[in-house]
């Protein structure tokens, strides 16, 4: 088990990020959440599933920075990929984060667009995408960090904003999570 805490956080902050980028984006989130969850006691499993805006948002920063960058699986059996052949007991790797910025099933994949994420884009399901993995191996975590993520979006974003104090690119560091290597500097600021 690769995650808990660290994952959801090291995400959140790529949301924070992303949204301090992207401001129109940022407008739509406390929108949703005005409506979804206008208080505290409002926040219930069903308000903070119907959030599909701020669940758009979070699954193309997902996309675009996955905290598990890398999964290695071992084959247990022969097995054909296209014209290679795959013996038993070979490692395989594979890496969302390539996969996702890949132009090929992707158009425009470095740009952030949440709405990539429409419930209308049925194109979607056909591309490559697994920041929580596949298979039995999947995050058990995944459905718990989307609603955490939401309420944590959801209650502070509509009473703060972060602003962007260097606009400097982030630079990545791969290690067993995808980090950034260089600090980013957000401001808060209350609305």
């Amino acid at each position: 088990i690769v995650a808990g805490f660290e994952t959801s956080a090291n995400t959140l902050n790529w949301v924070w990020y992303l949204l301090a980028k992207h401001p129109d984006v940022e407008e739509k989130i406390i929108d949703e959440a005005h409506r979804s969850i206008p208080s505290v006691s409002a926040v219930s499993a069903d308000t903070v599933n119907a959030m599909a805006y701020t669940q758009q948002v979070l699954e193309e920063t997902l996309r675009l920075y996955p905290p598990v960058w890398l999964f290695t699986r071992r084959s247990h059996e022969a097995d054909q990929l296209d014209d290679y052949d795959v013996p038993p007991g070979t490692d395989i790797y594979l890496s969302p984060f390539l996969l996702h910025r890949t132009e090929r099933y992707w158009p425009n994949p470095d740009a952030f667009d949440p709405e990539r994420f429409a419930q209308a884009d049925k194109a979607v399901k056909d591309r490559p995408y697994f920041p929580f993995s596949l298979g039995p191996r999947r995050c058990l975590g995944e459905y718990f960090s989307f609603l955490e993520m939401k309420v944590h979006l959801g209650l502070l974003l509509p009473r703060f904003r972060m602003r962007l104090i260097e606009d400097a690119e982030p630079s990545l560091e791969l290690g067993i999570n995808l980090r950034c290597a260089n600090d980013i500097f957000l401001q808060p600021e209350v609305r």
